[in-house]
């Protein structure tokens, strides 16, 4: 048996345009690992797997900050969740950031347009 706040943070079950459009564009671009070991190879010789290795360790960084990032949601949605809480936030900061720095105090003089090229 479900309670009310169970049933309304269900997935919804339904394929769009725009998302079949997007699981293309996934599979061509998933279809590189295909070619990149052989890359890889060619390039780095012997080192190959060293640098795969180290890739792997970048890789798990980036799913940890996403667990991390993923666990302050209580709905479903992953990053497109999360992209208006930080972006906005980060939009915020830039904007009082910018504010801050443009802010004159009482004894700076304004001296008009700066010109450029000496004339």
């Amino acid at each position: 048996m479900t309670t009310p706040s169970q049933s309304q943070s269900r997935l919804l079950r339904e394929l769009r345009a725009w998302d079949l459009t997007a699981i293309g564009i996934n599979g061509v671009i998933g279809a590189g690992i295909f070619i990149l070991p052989a890359t890889v190879a060619q390039l780095l010789g012997s080192a190959a797997p060293l640098a795969y290795l180290l890739a792997a360790v970048v890789v798990c960084l980036v799913a940890l900050c996403f667990a991390a990032a993923g666990s302050s949601f209580t709905s479903a949605g992953g990053p497109y969740q999360s992209l208006p809480k930080y972006l906005l936030n980060l939009i915020e900061s830039s904007i009082v950031r910018g504010m801050r720095r443009t802010k004159k105090t009482p004894t700076q003089k304004d001296h008009g347009p700066v010109k450029v090229g000496g004339r």
